[in-house]
């Protein structure tokens, strides 16, 4: 099979709901494996059907189920439905050595927004972005409920991911660290908004704003 028409095949299998990458394998005009890496919003079952259905179409070929392979990660979108907070704005800019995040976040509420700066050699360009999420978080909150801790980007097979840490302090004698991650898509800022919802997503429904 054509390396053109095995990019098409995982560019259809990438717009499919639910589905965050995808990589083809043949042999010859035979499909032999599917490997699907997506988040936790559709049941994998249904999604398999519908890459067999998809893929079917496309390349005029049955497809068997037993070679699709769902890898499921929590990639930060749930986190707006069930925080009542959405991503609205996003700017990233430079001034002379200085790198400056601005994060708006958007509930029925209004907009709240943070921002954070750094040095741009200093290499925490991911960790200044996540830490404006965060600061816009706590905008919406009427008080510092968390703070960013750290931010890292790691490598899972063919897919970079970031991890972020951020301290929770529901009173003055107990913190804690909590953790979310984001696939690196095409934006690594945005990655980092995400991945830091994704670590607060589990704490902030149950928080109340002043």
């Amino acid at each position: 099979m054509e390396a053109q028409k095995i990019t098409k095949l995982e560019e259809l299998v990438g717009k499919l709901d639910g589905v965050i990458s995808a990589k083809v394998i043949a042999e010859g005009e035979a499909l032999t494996e599917i490997h699907v890496l997506a988040g936790r919003s559709r049941n994998p079952k249904q999604l398999s059907r519908d890459i067999q259905s998809a893929v079917s179409a496309a390349a005029d070929c049955k497809v068997d189920h037993n070679i699709i392979s769902i890898a499921q990660i929590d990639d930060g979108i749930e986190v707006i439905k069930n925080s009542r907070l959405k991503i609205s704005g996003l700017d990233v800019s430079y001034a002379k050595n200085q790198f400056t995040a601005r994060v708006i976040l958007e509930s029925r509420a209004g907009t709240f927004t943070g921002t954070a700066s750094g040095i741009v050699g200093g290499g925490k360009k991911t960790a200044e972005t996540a830490s404006a999420c965060i600061q816009a978080v706590n905008s919406y909150l009427g008080y510092e409920a968390f703070r960013m801790y750290d931010i890292q980007k790691v490598k899972m097979g063919e897919y970079a991911s970031l991890i972020a840490a951020v301290s929770f302090c529901s009173d003055e004698h107990d913190e804690k660290i909590l953790t979310g991650t984001s696939v690196v898509k095409d934006d690594e800022y945005l990655s980092a908004v995400k991945a830091a919802l994704n670590a607060i997503n589990r704490v902030l429904p149950r928080l109340t704003p002043r």
